[in-house]
Parts: C-alpha cells; sequence; structure tokens
C-alpha cells in the first residue's frame, strides 16, 4: 500500500516551488507549511516515512520486493527524496536507506540503498537548505559511473549536468569535511556515532553532527589554553577535555555546561584523557610526567598521581575491563598500572 500511494501520488516538484534561490524557510505565497498540507497527503506522507520498514518486514520472496526493486530503479526515488526535503526531514533518508542496507540480501536493493546513503552524506547541506538544489546542484554533481547515476541520467534528461573530466567518477573515501576554523588536536565520536567532539588550539570544544557536518549548539568555552584531548562517557552524556592550561574539565554533552569544577592537580599540560569503561572514573596524561585518576562524578582525584614516566606522557587509556590503566610517554617507553591501586604492573614496555 505504501508503495502504491507513492508511485501514483510522487511527482517532480510536489510542492510546487518556484526557484532554487530561496531557502525552504524563507519560502512564502503561501509558505512551505501550507503547501505541504495542499500538497502531499497524509497517506504520502505516511508512505515516504515508512516504506522501508513495512518492507523489511517481509519475507524476502514475496512480491513486495519485487515492487522495492522497481521504485528504486525509477524517478521515484528522487521524488521520494525531494518529497522528505519539503517535509523538513532529509535525515530521515539516510536514516532509512541505511537500514535498508543492513536489512536485505538482494544485491540491487543494497547497492542502492547505500548508493543513496552517500548521496545524501556528499549533499545533505543544498538538499536540506532548498528542495530545488536535490536537481540543480546534487544530481548534478553526482560521480558519472555510480549506482544512482546510472537510475536517472536517462529518466531526468532535463537536470544540470556538469562535464567536467576532474570530478570523480566514483565515491570518494571521503564522506564529509568539517571546517573547525582552528588547529584540531583531538577529535572523538559519540558512543551511538551521530555526534563528533573535536578539541582545538583556540581553547574550544566543539560538537559536531556526523550526518551534516553542522555545528551543534555554541561552542564549549572554559579552557583559558589549546584543547588537546576530548572523549565521551561511555553512555554519551558527557564529554571530558584536557587542555594545555593544566586542568581537566567535564561537560553535559546535551547542553555544553560544564559540569562541577575544574580538575586541576596537574602541573603541566594535560595531553590525554580517557573514560573508564563503566564512565565513573577519568585518567589523564600530562606533561608533568604524571598520569592521575579522577572520580568522574565529584571531580576529585582518586590516591596520589601515577609516576614512573621520566619524561612527558602523551596517550593513556583503560583497558576493556577497567582494570588496568596503559600510558604511552616520550621517555620511550608504555606503563601499565593496576586502576584500583595506582600501582606499576611489572616493568615499562621499552622496546621503542
Amino acid at each position: 500500500m505504501c508503495l502504491k500511494h507513492l508511485e501514483q501520488q510522487l511527482k517532480f516538484n510536489i510542492c510546487c516551488l518556484e526557484s532554487s534561490y530561496i531557502a525552504n524557510e524563507d519560502v512564502t505565497n503561501p509558505d512551505t507549511e501550507e503547501r505541504v498540507q495542499k500538497y502531499i497527503s497524509e497517506e504520502l506522507r505516511y508512505s515516504c516515512e515508512s516504506w522501508v520498514y513495512h518492507g523489511c518486514a517481509m519475507a524476502e520472496n514475496s512480491q513486495c520486493w519485487t515492487g522495492i526493486v522497481s521504485f528504486m530503479q525509477s524517478t521515484n526515488i528522487v521524488y521520494w527524496m525531494e518529497c522528505l526535503s519539503c517535509l523538513n526531514e532529509a535525515s530521515q533518508i539516510r536514516t532509512t536507506m541505511d537500514y535498508l542496507a543492513k536489512t536485505t540480501k538482494i544485491m540491487d536493493i543494497r547497492i542502492g540503498s547505500k548508493d543513496i546513503s552517500k548521496f545524501i552524506s556528499a549533499f545533505f547541506l543544498p538538499i536540506s537548505h532548498s528542495t530545488p538544489h536535490l536537481y540543480v546542484s546534487a544530481l548534478a554533481m553526482l560521480p558519472e559511473k555510480i549506482w544512482l547515476a546510472g537510475c536517472t541520467s536517462k529518466s531526468l534528461r532535463n537536470t544540470v549536468k556538469v562535464k567536467n573530466k576532474g570530478l570523480n567518477q566514483f565515491w570518494r573515501e571521503e564522506i564529509n569535511q568539517i571546517n573547525v576554523r582552528g588547529w584540531v588536536d583531538s577529535v572523538a565520536y559519540s558512543p551511538d556515532g551521530k555526534q563528533i567532539v573535536s578539541g582545538s588550539r583556540d581553547k574550544t570544544v566543539r560538537i559536531w553532527s556526523a550526518e551534516t557536518g553542522l555545528p551543534i549548539g555554541e561552542p564549549l568555552r572554559g579552557h583559558t589554553n589549546s584543547v588537546l584531548s576530548v572523549v565521551y562517557s561511555p553512555d554519551g552524556k558527557q564529554i571530558v577535555s584536557g587542555s594545555a592550561d593544566k586542568t581537566v574539565r567535564i561537560w553535559s554533552a546535551e547542553t555544553g555546561l560544564p559540569i562541577g569544577e575544574l580538575l586541576r592537580e596537574h602541573m603541566d599540560s594535560v595531553m590525554s584523557v580517557a573514560y573508564s569503561p563503566d564512565g565513573k572514573q577519568i585518567v589523564s596524561g600530562s606533561t608533568d610526567k604524571t598520569v592521575r585518576i579522577w572520580n568522574a562524578e565529584t571531580g576529585l582525584a582518586i590516591g596520589e598521581p601515577l609516576k614512573g614516566h621520566t619524561d612527558l606522557v602523551l596517550s593513556v587509556a583503560y583497558s576493556p575491563d577497567g582494570k588496568h590503566i596503559i600510558s604511552g610517554s616520550t621517555d620511550k617507553t608504555v606503563r601499565i598500572w593496576s586502576a584500583e591501586t595506582g600501582l606499576a604492573i611489572g616493568e615499562p614496555l621499552g622496546s621503542h
């Protein structure tokens, strides 16, 4: 039924948008919301949002999957993306295509869904900003030899085509580029893979959408020198940062506000920070040659500094079971420590 509504109601420029010069949010006479209500029925909206999930619930030998193959190889797959852009739900395109690629065993559908997911990753900004740019920018810049180009080249003859031998014929390895506008010393993914955090020499921590590359909220300000290390807590609710201002800070990943007081015990730059697997402790390594363990809830130092390195500590990490801490140093050694006692375990690993 979803496919039936899609095939009967989807069409080019479904909301009668006059110009690609105008952002979706700036459309007037009537505005975008009125156009959506006028031109996109409730049945069509539901079908756009749900056809993949209903399809994946069907047995793969059912006739439904034949319909899905036909739908994805037709111009309707482009009109579907257009419709979701008008609904301000362009992010759903990649989400549903990723789900379809993981669920189906039908090779044509798997290749197609992966290709559309890459397409949205590459062109999310223009498509979500102004729906007509699906045609005048995104499809125009498609690599020539990918699946989506093959499906649209014959049926969408009147779209703009960029003829340039310098363009890639296939997708590049790089999905997105984020311009932080400062020297970036550390990056980390959130546990759910939806966000990226970066620490920069502009003294800020920034959170980015991994899907769009756009900043989420304002920069996290509080450090007075370069931010050299950032990491998410295992539950994704907090971010910890280490800085050349000799401090460690804990932030709310949701609000961007600092949590508690500065962790101040280091005597020099904090080069590396890490959460324990249970999220209850934080470990930091510093150019003061020490490793420190902190209570992630109170921000208080746990025990004495872990001393043994004879030069700068540049990297620290917990073992997967949280029982050990490992550190790397410019003294050319790696050391293993007991996370419970803070005592060194065995001799330094000194073959570097």
